[in-house]
């Protein structure tokens, strides 16, 4: 069955992507206006405007200081925008993939332009979707699958990992910032991981989450286990794509996470799998859901199995979203949904279910994965997953 928390609407600009904005926010340097949902996030002063290339070498200007959440509660995005990334122009991409970080110190900083550069990417992508998807296909013997332990179980098929240190579960995250709210990530790659949107950036209140913000990669229950990340620490920091400010929606609902360091060395990472259709197959999700089942322990990682098969359990895909019936709550937001036999994601957990029959996801489309080579040093190899050497 499928478990389900209540979802809290998010209040954000709801006009068209970049109408927040007094200024065109598709000319180069173009600032944001101070009515517009990233400004109201952020706290001028005298080092607001100057520059950096903090997201891998890109040049960023600095906005502000942020200002965080009180709490510390998510709020997932009620449901897909009006905006999706497969119905935009080449300049509407640019505006939409504009990166927005925020750094261990809390200062926000945004793209000094759109990035025209990773529009054309995709745009080329899309053309030439079926040639690279052949050619992933045509490689996925080099990462054969690891053994995934454990059985499908009754009417809530999450089990509790028995050790979350093991190789394959230690990929996933247990992310956590301050307050009540708590989500997941995963690793991608030796510096780089990925989450929610909503677990970085609360549109609802138009404030950034954090407060001594942790990445326990094999998180149980109270072990940090040996790879924890500090965001305080400066091991890390997130960035969101500039359309999850402006519209918001479960198809701009992914944050990438660069580390200082390579802590995917050590844990391993998925795959990402943007094919854009899929064969009968067995996914599953690793979290750590702020209410276990069956009065587990609060940090404690679970995982869960769904065969696709055509008669109930089906994986559903349009071009930027996935649905699901793999059983998630508050807490797994941020998690990968796994495409068992070949090692890889192909969407995060964004939802746990918008009035349907399923819960929901961000797709990794060709689009994110063009946007996450750009504002990371994401390689190549990521692509397949698995816990390859490193020279």
């Amino acid at each position: 069955m499928l478990f389900r928390h209540q979802l809290l609407i998010a209040i954000g600009c709801g006009s068209a992507l970049g109408a927040c904005t007094a200024t065109d926010p598709a000319a180069p340097g173009g600032t944001e206006d101070s009515d517009s949902p990233l400004a109201r996030s952020v706290i001028p002063d005298p080092a607001s405007g100057t520059t950096t290339a903090i997201l891998n070498g890109q040049s960023m200007i600095r906005l502000g200081r942020a200002r965080f959440s009180a709490t510390g509660v998510v709020h997932p995005p009620v449901g897909p925008s009006d905006h999706p990334p497969e119905a935009m122009s080449r300049d509407e991409l640019a505006r939409a993939f504009r990166a927005v970080s925020v750094d261990s110190q809390g200062d926000v900083y945004q793209a000094a332009q759109p990035d025209w550069s990773l529009a054309d990417k995709i745009t080329l992508l899309r053309a030439n979707e079926a040639q690279l998807i052949a050619e992933k296909r045509s490689a996925e013997a080099l990462n054969p699958p690891p053994i995934f332990p454990g059985t499908v179980l009754g009417t809530d098929d999450r089990v509790r990992t028995t050790d979350p240190e093991a190789s394959y579960y230690r990929r996933a995250a247990f992310f956590g910032f301050g307050g009540t709210g708590t989500c997941t990530g995963w690793m991608i790659g030796p510096r780089t991981g990925i989450t929610a949107a909503h677990c970085v950036w609360d549109r609802a209140t138009g404030t950034w989450l954090h407060g001594g913000t942790v990445w326990n990669p094999g998180n149980d229950a109270n072990n940090a286990g040996p790879w924890s990340q500090v965001w305080n620490n400066g091991n890390y920091f997130p960035t969101i794509a500039q359309a999850y400010i402006d519209v918001g929606g479960v198809e701009w609902d992914l944050a990438i996470i660069n580390f200082n360091n390579d802590v995917g060395s050590r844990t391993g990472w998925f795959g990402i799998d943007a094919a854009p259709a899929i064969a009968s197959n067995w996914f599953a999700n690793i979290g750590y859901p702020s209410t276990p089942p069956n009065g587990g322990p609060w940090g404690a990682q679970y995982h869960s199995f769904q065969l696709e098969n055509g008669s109930g359990n089906a994986i559903v895909l349009n071009t930027s979203i996935i649905r699901f019936s793999l059983d998630v709550t508050g807490g797994h937001s941020g998690g990968p949904v796994i495409q068992y036999t070949g090692d890889r994601s192909i969407g995060v957990v964004t939802n746990n279910g918008i009035g349907t029959d399923f819960n929901w996801g961000c797709r990794t489309t060709t689009s994110w994965v063009s946007a996450i080579d750009a504002w990371s040093d994401w390689t190549a190899v990521a692509w397949w997953g698995g816990n390859p050497a490193r020279t």
